[in-house]
C-alpha cells in the first residue's frame, strides 16, 4: 500500500493506484476508505466498465450484500 499511496501523492488521479488501493482497503475491511477511493476512481475514469462495480465490491467485502446489489442496480 505504501507504493500505491506514494503514487497517489504524486498523481491523485492515477486510476490504477485508486483501483488497487480501493480493492486492498475493501479486502481489509476498511470499507469507508475503499468507498472514497471508488468515488474518486469513478470521477477520474468513468468510461472503464469495471470501475462501476467497485463500490459494490467494497460493500460485499463488508457483508452488506443487499446494499451492494442496490448499488449495482443503480
Amino acid at each position: 500500500m505504501k507504493h500505491l499511496k506514494r503514487t497517489l501523492a504524486s498523481d491523485p488521479n492515477d486510476p490504477d493506484a485508486l483501483f488497487w488501493l480501493l480493492l486492498t482497503c475493501a479486502s481489509a475491511g476498511r470499507t469507508s476508505i475503499a468507498m472514497q477511493y471508488a468515488e474518486k476512481l469513478l470521477e477520474v475514469d468513468p468510461l472503464t466498465p469495471i470501475n462501476h462495480a467497485t463500490p459494490g465490491y467494497a460493500l460485499i467485502c463488508e457483508g452488506r450484500f443487499d446494499l451492494a446489489l442496490e448499488k449495482e442496480k443503480g
